[in-house]
């Protein structure tokens, strides 16, 4: 990655401490590496299936 945006993002405690977990168990470096891997996951599903648990549909 060439550059990098930094952004500020609310989510529960329970997934807070997920992250904070994977981290302080050595999976993930850092928990930005958590949530890019999420993304990246994320991202591609959306490409193979078309779908997202939240996505909020767009009008027709």
């Amino acid at each position: 990655m060439s550059a990098i945006e930094k952004i500020s993002i609310a989510i529960p405690p329970a997934l807070a401490g997920v992250l904070k977990q994977v981290v302080t168990e050595g999976r993930y470096q850092s928990m930005n590496d958590v949530v890019r891997e999420a993304l990246i996951e994320w991202r591609e599903r959306r490409e193979t299936t078309g779908t997202t648990r939240h996505e909020v549909p767009r009008p027709r």
